[in-house]
């Protein structure tokens, strides 16, 4: 795009090649169409060429206008906010920056639409500003378009970082923009910026800012954490429900945390975390990653401190950090309405301590579980049995996700687990036998990953997998030909039916991985089929007799039905996928 000093200066739109697509005389050039192509052949292109040129252009747009044409500036004004609010999520989602914004996109199509754009406020409340040269040397296209908003609440997104060279007259124009920006604070509703300390100090640090209407803010600062010492943020936001932060010391950012609900940060200290958790009362869900051992900022508590509405929080420690850090975090909190807990251990080295973490976890009502990188060489999966037996009687979906680069640890888990669940399955409460206790009695979901599956893991885990099939009575059976790396239980309320398509069963002389994997799952469901259990099989896997062969290509469907009634336990299906 050319260098723009002002907004009114965009230049007329340029019209598309000719010939090009008529849309008002179905593909065929309409009459200033044709007069543009002869005019564009024309050898004299002189001042009253170019004039009769601009002419036929405002007939053809005109003429062409799909939009404005039809409908009341109203409706027309609505769509272009549509289009911006689309336009801004891919911006956000995508997390490029420097893009051509879209009212300006808008105004630069013809002047009708440029009217539209220039007086829709809405259009302007997102405005986006990157570290590229357009931004920073014109100042006074950020002041103009802040003006365009009128009284709209506005969304910001500024990035500048530190591979770019700024001159002194670039520098200048930062510092300009800055203060564009503070000007309109009253304003301000989400801010995500990115930039380094110094820069984010100039925006928001060396000065008190009012912010009556800042919702969210996510401040990413660029620098080392260590070298983050002075004030970055002093900001009053009183309404601030959503928080994100990046490589900052708690003491350098002054917001307000009593109505945050949502709060996401990136390499804080353990001292940090607790005290972030009793600075936010209604905090409702929280995501600590990277976190970092003690920084000795802030005192850690002597008594437990109880948190009365996060209900979802995730903990990924850093790998290198001692486990001990993390078991006074357990030790030190009791959160009574958490629901789902997330725990990364990192492909940790340390051994696990299971007490801490029972601890913590009994005192929730936890119903969502995810276990994820376990390093099964320093925590064994008996350790991961009796963290499960703890909170047995509340959880409803559990996911387990290993790191280890020998593949038979990881699938020593999943046929313990499937063991455990189908000792606990033949449960009657009518009975005066002794049975196992019930372990994971709720559980609808259970979804395991392993990081290098053996190609041997179906035929490990085919009596498992057959034995707690058979106890729920019940069996619903799928699979895909991936084997053994992302199993999956789920427990329908209702009666078992599960279809499966697209899966190949390769012969012998195929030595894939798949080889072993679908012949497995076909010679455990004739197995399950003799056990007389309803299989319904496609034609497909027939041959010119009718009866079911080994050596088929492809299994297009198949269905595992089987009505039942078993007391409160519902039947499971299963299925293994990417």
């Amino acid at each position: 795009m050319w260098p723009l000093q002002n907004i009114s200066d965009l230049k007329p739109p340029p019209h598309p090649r000719s010939p090009h697509y008529c849309r008002t005389s179905f593909g065929w050039p309409c009459p200033p169409c044709r007069e543009l192509t002869q005019l564009d052949k024309s050898r004299d292109q002189d001042e009253d060429w170019a004039k009769e040129r601009d002419l036929l252009l405002i007939r053809i747009n005109d003429r062409h206008d799909p939009l404005c044409h039809y409908l009341p500036v109203e409706l027309a004004a609505k769509i272009f906010a549509i289009y911006c609010e689309e336009y801004r999520k891919t911006i956000e989602e995508s997390g490029l920056v420097g893009r051509t914004a879209s009212p300006l996109r808008l105004a630069a199509v013809c002047r009708r639409w440029r009217d539209i754009a220039f007086n829709t406020p809405v259009l302007w409340a997102f405005l986006l500003i990157s570290h590229s040269r357009y931004w920073v040397a014109h100042p006074d296209i950020v002041e103009q378009w802040l003006r365009r908003t009128g009284t709209r609440p506005l969304s910001i997104r500024i990035s500048l970082k530190e591979s770019q060279n700024y001159t002194n007259g670039q520098k200048r124009s930062i510092c300009t923009i800055f203060d564009h920006l503070r000007d309109y604070s009253d304003r301000w509703k989400f801010m995500n910026i990115f930039m380094l300390s110094k820069h984010c100090k100039m925006l928001l640090g060396d000065r008190h800012i009012e912010t009556p209407l800042l919702e969210g803010i996510e401040l990413r600062i660029e620098d080392e954490r260590y070298d983050v010492i002075s004030p970055v943020a002093n900001l009053a936001t009183p309404r601030l429900i959503k928080a994100s932060l990046w490589r900052l010391w708690l003491p350098t950012v002054t917001l307000d945390w009593a109505n945050l609900t949502s709060l996401q940060c990136t390499l804080s200290s353990i001292d940090e975390v607790i005290k972030l958790l009793s600075l936010s009362p209604r905090l409702i869900e929280c995501d600590f990653l990277d976190i970092c051992d003690d920084s000795f900022i802030y005192p850690l508590p002597n008594n437990v401190f109880e948190h009365h509405s996060i209900q979802r929080l995730k903990l990924h420690p850093d790998a290198f950090m001692e486990e001990d850090v993390m078991y006074t975090f357990f030790d030190s909190l009791i959160l009574s309405a958490l629901e789902r807990f997330t725990y990364d251990f990192k492909g940790s080295v340390f051994p696990l301590d299971p007490e801490p973490l029972t601890s913590f976890l009994d005192c929730s009502v936890i119903t969502y579980l995810s276990l994820e990188n376990i390093n099964f060489k320093c925590i064994p999966p008996s350790l991961i049995l009796t963290i499960l037996e703890i909170i047995s009687p509340t959880l409803t979906e559990l996911h387990i996700q290993c790191w280890d680069s020998r593949p038979h640890r990881c699938d020593k888990l999943p046929n313990m687990l499937f063991e455990r669940l189908a000792a606990s399955a033949v449960f009657d409460p009518d009975s005066d036998d002794t049975f196992e206790p019930e372990f994971l009695p709720d559980l609808r979901t259970l979804v395991y990953k392993g990081s290098k599956p053996s190609p041997n893991a179906w035929r490990e885990l085919q009596p498992a997998i057959y034995n707690l099939a058979l106890s729920l009575e019940a069996p619903i059976i799928a699979a895909k030909n991936t084997p053994g790396k992302y199993f999956k239980f789920s427990r329908p309320l209702d009666d078992v039916q599960f279809t499966l398509t697209n899966m190949f069963v390769q012969s012998d002389k195929n030595k894939s991985p798949g080889t072993t994997f679908s012949r497995d799952v076909f010679l455990l469901l004739r197995k399950l089929q003799d056990e007389c259990i309803d299989l319904n099989i496609s034609e497909e896997m027939m041959d010119a007799s009718g009866t079911v062969t080994d050596e088929i290509d492809l299994i297009e469907h198949f269905e595992l039905t089987r009505s039942f009634t078993m007391f409160d336990r519902f039947p499971v299906h299963w299925f293994s996928d990417n």
